[in-house]
Formats: C-alpha cells, structure tokens, sequence
C-alpha cells in the first residue's frame, strides 16, 4: 500500500499545482498587464469553474467505463494543452474572451484529473488503510497548495526579473529607435497636458511598456513550467499498475450482458 499512497500524495500534489494555472498566473497578468479588478478576473475564472458542475458527473461515468488511468490521463492532457495554448499564443492585449477555450478545456482536464486520481487510489485501498488514505489524500491537498504557490509565485518574480533584465538591455540611452520611441511617446502625452512634461511621461510610459512586455513573459514561463509538470505527473500515472479487480472495476463500454438468473 505504501507506494500506491506515496503515488497519491505525488500526483494529488501535481494536480493542486496544476490548478494554479488558473488561481494565481491569469489573475496575476490581467491584473497587472491590463490592469482588471477583482471582479473582472472573476468574469474570466467562472468558465473554468461552473463548467465542471456537468463534467464531473461525465467524469464519474467514465469511470465505471473506462481505467481510472486513462481518466485521469485524459484530465492531465487537457491541462497541458491548455497551458501551452495559452503560453504561445499570449500577447499583452489579451483580455478575458482570449482565455475562454483555455479555460474550458482547463476545466475538462480539472473535472477527469480530479476524480480520476482519487478513483485510482481508491481501487488500490483496503479497508485497514481507508483512514490513511483520507489523511494523505488530504495532505497533499494542503501541501500541494501550499508548495505550489510558493513555488509558483516566486518563479514568476524571478521570471519577471529575468525578462526585465533582458529586455532593458535592448533599451539603451541614444540608441535610435529608443529615443524615436520617446519622441512619439513625449508628443503623443504633451497633446494631453503640460508639454513640459512630456519627456518625464514619455520615460515612463516607455518604462512601463519594458514591465508590461516582462510580466507577459514570465507568464508565459510559468504556463510552461505548469504544463511540463503535468507531463512528469502523467509520466508517473502511466508507469502505475491498474487497480485489481473488485466491484468498483470499470466495465468496458462494448462489453456484454451478463445474462440474469
């Protein structure tokens, strides 16, 4: 039982780290790239959330039809393949509409990964360990969360860091396209106010334009790092045995009656 549990903590674990992807990194860009509030980043993070109200009953069906395995599987490809549409296809004018297919497809891979796991440790458990496995299975919960977050946030800072850093090295005092940049910047802010203070605004708009284009960056890296994680954690689900058989085996969708007494 003890490599089974371990393999439970692991992957219930990968999967609240996965989630991520929607609790932290998109409302991190759409606040701070294009400046939403709360309740904006709301209107966004529904569609990942109120879809799965009719998926995990489909999810939960699909067990008692398919391995629990595959399911999950299933779950964990939707994730990766949210993240990584998301992270080559995002630019600084992306707002929520942009997010819908990925959230959706978020949400698919949620609902399946979710029960999918649980269902795969619980054709693995024997009575003895039942209170066992309520304890891991909630532990990695926590700890999962907490771990992710922590990592999460600070690989977005120092992403962030890193572009910025990056970037800056291509803006450099005299060269020509830079001060182009703040000579359009200047006379398109001395329109709007005192001219005087023009280049002051021109400077910081450009400043500005270098954290927007880093902060974009570092989301995308993180989109990366979360789908390359849930491709370790399908590695890991694959290489597990199936559960024996027992009364909650799923049945084969083609299979046969069995004939009544």
């Amino acid at each position: 039982m003890a490599p089974t549990l371990l393999t439970q903590l692991l992957l219930v674990s990968f999967l609240r780290l996965t989630i991520l992807a929607t609790a932290y990194v998109i409302p991190q860009y759409l606040g701070a790239v294009r400046g939403y509030k709360s309740l904006q980043t709301g209107d966004t993070l529904i569609w990942v959330a109120a879809p799965q109200l009719l998926l995990c009953p489909l999810a939960g069906y699909a067990l008692t039809r398919a391995d629990a395995r595959l399911v999950a599987s299933i779950g964990f490809i939707c994730i990766g393949a949210a993240c990584l549409s998301m992270a080559y296809g995002l630019t600084p004018l992306w707002g929520s509409d942009e997010f819908l297919p990925a959230q959706l497809l978020q949400a698919i891979g949620q609902s399946f990964a979710v029960s999918g796991i649980v269902f795969f440790g619980i054709l693995h458990l024997r009575i003895e360990d039942a209170l066992t496995f309520g304890t891991v299975l909630q532990t990695a919960r926590l700890m999962g969360g907490e771990i992710g977050q922590a990592f999460i946030v600070t690989f977005v800072r120092i992403r962030e860091q890193v572009a910025s850093n990056l970037i800056g090295l291509h803006v450099r005092a005299g060269d020509d396209q830079v001060v182009h940049r703040l000579h359009v910047y200047a006379a398109a802010t001395a329109k709007a106010g005192d001219p005087s203070a023009g280049p002051t605004r021109a400077a910081a708009l450009l400043g500005n334009t270098v954290r927007i284009s880093a902060t974009t960056q570092s989301i995308i890296d993180s989109f990366i790092a979360i789908a390359l994680l849930t491709a370790l954690a399908l590695l890991l689900l694959t290489i597990r045995k199936a559960g024996p058989p027992g009364p909650a085996s799923p049945r084969p969708f083609f299979a046969a009656r069995e004939p009544k007494p």
